[in-house]
């Protein structure tokens, strides 16, 4: 078989599906790419124009109603994004079980795009900077939202308290949905007992345990095993 032949033929439905796949996610990254930074572009100018509410216009309690708004937004903008994220990760998994079968290798060599690509979107941990940014932003406007209420004069205490306690409730509540859903779906993780090539390094999660609520830790036999395996590749290194 010659370099970069499909192992199935160039009519291969395994290859015809990984190609589909591979649309799907660069369309998705492209809809995530606009709706962040679009979405950012959005949320910065409305801080701006919520601070010169309260502030220019000598009122900083007229300013409350809109930071707050603005920290409904941010959550509502990281719901649909982590909507589309699901999606975006359902055809990374499909791309990776694709790629990973020996019995039916798409090309010769392997096509490893995708596992390569995830392989060091999940060592960078760059999951976490995303959300980061939400919570960054949510933080950001219930600070100015604080500081606007505490300048507000006679309804000073119960606009500071309410500012607050709907910012941690939304901070609260992305938190929770991230974690939601990357435990449904199994978003962020890598799949365990995929069949990848002797020469590629091989990365799996543990099974994960208990509720998603919880924090989720590898129950110990799982445990034992992956550390283990980590030894025996250190002295195969050696």
């Amino acid at each position: 078989m010659s370099t970069g032949e499909s192992a199935g033929g160039g009519d291969s439905p395994q290859l015809k599906e990984w190609t589909e796949c591979r649309t799907t996610i660069g369309r998705l990254d492209t809809i995530l790419q606009d709706l962040r930074k679009y979405g950012f572009t959005l949320i910065s100018g409305l801080l701006t124009a919520s601070s010169f509410i309260g502030y220019g216009s000598g009122n900083p309690g007229a300013g409350v109603g809109a930071f707050i708004a603005v920290m409904c937004l941010v959550a509502g903008l990281f719901s649909v994004d982590i909507y589309y994220s699901v999606l975006q990760s359902a055809a990374v998994e499909r791309a990776l079980d694709l790629e990973s079968r020996a019995d039916r290798r798409l090309a010769d060599p392997p096509i490893l795009i995708t596992a390569t690509m995830s392989r060091r979107s999940l060592q960078a941990k760059s999951k976490f900077i995303i959300l980061g940014v939400y919570v960054l932003l949510l933080v950001v406007a219930g600070v100015l939202g604080i500081v606007s209420a505490s300048l507000s004069g006679t309804y000073a205490a119960p606009l500071t308290v309410a500012t607050a306690v709907v910012g941690g409730l939304l901070v609260l509540v992305m938190l929770g949905h991230w974690r939601y859903a990357s435990w449904m779906s199994g978003m962020h993780r890598q799949k365990p007992n995929r069949d990848w090539p002797a020469d590629i390094e091989q990365i799996s999660d543990p099974p994960r345990t208990g509720r998603w609520w919880l924090p989720g830790f590898p129950s110990r036999p799982a445990a034992e095993a992956k550390a283990a395996q980590a030894a025996t590749a250190t002295k195969e290194g050696q």
